[in-house]
């Protein structure tokens, strides 16, 4: 899988070259998952190899960036098409968690209330709401980073639903949403946590959110 912005793509390249530290620190722990996976993440930038685990050496001021991903071999079972598509699935969400950690995405929803005060009767007011703290992006690479599994109790929806459960688990901010700025950038690294369903509510029983120390605490009867 190749990432190689066009002739006409020169703001957005340089956007991703002034990338913050948290998307940079992102991309870094994302592709160093990859690689533990015996992956191969490629970059260059200004038609020069630069070390993805090593955003300290890459220059300033980019014109020109590529990103690639290849696995050799992949792990592809003849006899089942699913698997196939999971493995494929698997490396599409990783790669395009790469290229979207650097890339400048600011995730909007649209939300619909009717009868706002000051307009008539039964109208509708369209309003767009900033939605970084549900970004798919910050939810996926949290997975990617910190895995499916419950960081305080181990629970693993595929180990006890089977493939139904794959890659399922709920996504915590360590940080309550409530509390973050509205210029705040979520670190999928260190500001959301995966969680099962049972822990996360536990999580919110008290203002501010249990620590992960605590809810294993109480699980223990501490």
């Amino acid at each position: 899988m190749q990432f190689e912005p066009g002739a006409f793509a020169g703001e957005l390249v340089s956007q991703m070259g002034t990338a913050g530290p948290e998307r940079v620190d992102l991309f870094r722990h994302l592709a160093e998952k990859c690689t533990a996976q015996r992956a191969k993440v490629s970059m260059q930038v200004d038609g020069n190899s630069v070390a993805p685990d090593a955003p300290e050496s890459w220059p300033e001021n980019w014109r020109r960036v590529e990103i690639g991903l290849s696995k050799s071999p992949a792990m592809v079972n003849t006899e089942s098409s699913e698997d196939n598509n999971a493995e494929l699935q698997l490396w599409t969400r990783r790669f395009t968690g790469l290229v979207f950690a650097l890339v400048p995405v600011e995730e909007t929803s649209q939300s619909l209330i009717e009868n706002a005060e000051g307009l008539p009767e039964g109208s509708v007011l369209r309003v767009e709401v900033n939605r970084y703290e549900r970004s798919r992006i910050n939810r996926a690479a949290c997975i990617e980073i910190h895995g499916a599994v419950c960081k305080a109790c181990d629970f693993s929806f595929a180990e006890a639903y089977g493939p139904v459960g794959e890659g399922f688990i709920h996504v915590h901010h360590v940080t309550p949403v409530s509390m973050l700025g509205p210029d705040y950038t979520v670190n999928p690294c260190t500001d959301l946590v995966p969680l099962c369903a049972n822990c996360h509510a536990i999580a919110h029983r008290r203002t501010p959110p249990f620590t992960l120390d605590e809810i294993r605490a109480l699980r223990q009867g501490g």
